[in-house]
């Protein structure tokens, strides 16, 4: 999942253009809620956030990777199964040019749980994102993130939590009463960008 505005470069206006529109193909839609969808506050802010730690001389050294947790028991609307839960992945450099990698979770299941999926006045705090080791991810897609000449490496060998025990942390592990849903023990919710481990 890429938004427009990530792709609009290129050499020429037109080539900046035609990079853009390669966003609107049905391979980058997703069914999302329309508050999830422009919750700029923290989801959209991870990507600001790292981008600005990793400017290094005028040159941005970062990939961003994102995407929907598809389940088969996600429920239907319109007859159209839509994600509960939504990750991206990270992978930036450090101003010492040392590569780090940090992976997250996004969940719109307890507002939706709560709200239902047409609802449009709902807080963007009812959304809930929390950072998770990138072998998570790996587990829960099936997807495997490498990098580095030939692609021998693998990013979770760069992922801080998967390197080191998290340090000061909000940690959700009560089930929510109202919904029923449960936190794993290896989700570390971000309430702020500060929250975010490197």
């Amino acid at each position: 999942m890429t938004r427009r505005e990530d792709l609009e470069f290129g050499n020429t206006p037109k080539v900046a253009l035609a990079s853009a529109a390669d966003t609107c193909h049905w391979t980058n839609c997703v069914p999302q809620h329309a508050r999830f969808n422009q919750n700029k506050e923290i989801w959209q802010g991870i990507e600001r956030y790292v981008l600005e730690r990793s400017i290094m001389e005028g040159e941005v050294n970062a990939q961003i990777i994102t995407g929907p947790l598809l389940d088969g028991g996600d429920p239907e609307y319109r007859k159209i199964q839509y994600p509960l839960q939504f990750w991206k992945v990270v992978a930036a450099l450090t101003p010492d040019g040392s590569l780090f990698a940090t992976a997250y979770i996004a969940s719109q299941e307890e507002v939706i749980a709560q709200f239902g999926i047409e609802v449009t006045e709902v807080p963007f705090g009812a959304y809930k994102t929390f950072q998770t080791k990138i072998g998570e991810i790996e587990r829960l897609t099936g997807l495997t993130f490498v990098c580095g000449a030939n692609d021998k490496a693998r990013l979770k060998d760069f992922d801080p939590l998967e390197t080191s025990p998290p340090g000061r942390r909000r940690r959700r592990t009560q089930p929510q009463e109202s919904t029923g849903l449960r936190v794993p023990d290896n989700y570390y919710e971000i309430v702020e960008l500060e929250d975010i481990q490197f």
